[in-house]
């Protein structure tokens, strides 16, 4: 009998309407699923990492932004990748004394890369130095141009995200890192 009712040419099935995805639909979805995969769990709450071993310094690297950001930024040490940073993050390294590279890049839609920066540090024996990463719109005047905003460096700019790195005192950094989370990969 059920089979009858489904195959029952006087009593159609009812159908949903179809409904083909547009461009706003995708978008929407792909954006939804990027935050997905760029939000984590936030890792403990910041606590001092020990002291540096004889010969080593120690380095804290921490992300905060006037405005949080759904990006990331990828964080590399002497050209080693050390991971990502979102806002309210930090980490801690353990580094010889010398020369050291440091590289930012800005993700955004997991994949895009919008913005970068580096520096290059000298850590001494027993030193511990604290690194502020923030992402923010990076924008300075034109004048005369017929435009408004000019991103340093860059030809025909406009304003956009960058990454911005600033040294910090030990008190400035220890009060910015007492909201922060241990980064968790």
């Amino acid at each position: 009998m059920l089979a009858h009712l489904e195959n029952d040419p006087a009593k159609p099935m009812p159908r949903r309407p179809s409904r083909k995805p547009g461009w706003l639909h995708t978008l929407a979805a792909f954006v939804s699923l990027s935050a997905c995969a760029t939000t984590g769990t936030p890792g403990p709450a910041f606590s001092a990492a020990p002291e540096p071993s004889p010969g080593r310094a120690r380095l804290y690297v921490f992300r905060n932004d006037p405005r949080p950001s759904l990006s990331t930024v990828e964080l590399a040490i002497d050209k080693q990748g050390e991971g990502h940073l979102r806002h309210g993050e930090y980490a801690t390294f353990e580094l010889a004394a010398g020369s050291h590279r440091i590289d930012l890049r800005q993700r955004g839609l997991a994949f895009l890369s919008w913005g970068w920066n580096s520096e290059q540090l000298r850590a001494r024996a027993g030193e511990t130095i604290y690194l502020e990463v923030s992402v923010r719109i990076s924008a300075q005047p034109m004048p005369g141009s017929g435009r408004d905003l000019e991103i340093a460096g860059r030809d025909g700019g406009a304003a956009s995200e960058n990454v911005f790195l600033q040294y910090r005192g030990k008190a400035q950094a220890l009060e910015r890192l007492s909201a922060a989370t241990l980064r968790v990969e």
